[in-house]
C-alpha cells in the first residue's frame, strides 16, 4: 500500500531528520553524538511512494517496513528508533 510524501515526511521529521533539498529532498538522520547513521531521499515531484520505495527508504534507515510503519503512525520516535538502531540485524558493521 502506497504511503503519502507528506506522511513519510512526517515520520521522518520524528527522527530529527535532517532535509537538504537538491535535485531531490536528501533526509539525513544523525545520532545524539551528531555521527551520521542513514539517510534517504525522496523525490520532489511524488506525491505518493509506492510499497517497493517504502521497503527501499525503510532499508536505508536500517529499519523493516514494519518499525517505519510505527514511526509514521506516531508509535515510535526518535529515541525507539535509535534503540532500534543500535541492536537492529540490518545494520551493517
Amino acid at each position: 500500500m502506497p504511503i503519502s510524501v507528506r506522511e513519510l515526511e512526517g515520520g521522518l521529521r520524528k527522527l530529527d531528520a535532517e532535509r537538504k533539498d537538491s535535485k531531490d529532498a536528501i533526509y539525513r538522520v544523525f545520532s545524539d553524538d551528531g555521527t551520521l547513521i542513514a539517510k534517504t531521499k525522496i523525490s520532489h515531484g511524488a506525491r505518493e511512494v509506492s510499497k517497493n520505495l517504502v521497503g527501499l527508504i525503510a532499508d536505508q534507515l536500517f529499519l523493516y517496513q514494519k518499525q517505519l510503519k510505527l514511526i509514521i503512525d506516531c508509535t515510535w520516535g526518535r529515541q525507539e528508533y535509535l534503540e532500534y538502531y543500535e541492536t537492529s540485524p540490518k545494520r551493517r558493521s
